[in-house]
């Protein structure tokens, strides 16, 4: 089973929202199957965020600044604060980022 990173899944996600072809057509012109293309299509979907911040955080870009809040918040939360992991996920929960991080 090959897994995509995020960071991947959103390069090929942007690489094939082409209009007008359909769903089929846009996942052979990424080069990934209907139903990995599908999953991809209605996780973003299901996000409940607004529409500007999903497209921001679901590019390579978006997901790389992720990776950096994540990171910041855990080494200053956890190793120079002297808090613990469920203070990250606080951290998350309450800035609303756990829509996209996992954060349990």
């Amino acid at each position: 089973m090959l897994r995509w990173s995020r960071s991947e899944q959103a390069a090929k996600r942007l690489a094939g929202d082409l209009p007008g072809l359909s769903e089929r057509q846009q996942a052979e012109h990424v080069g990934v199957a209907r139903t990995t293309w599908q999953y991809w299509c209605q996780r973003q979907a299901a996000i409940e965020a607004p529409a500007a911040e999903v497209a921001f955080f679901e590019t390579a870009e978006g997901i790389a600044l992720l990776h950096r809040l994540l990171i910041g918040a855990h080494f200053v939360i956890t190793l120079l604060g002297c808090g613990g992991v469920r203070l990250v996920c606080q951290f998350l929960e309450l800035t609303g980022l756990a829509t996209y991080i996992a954060a349990s």
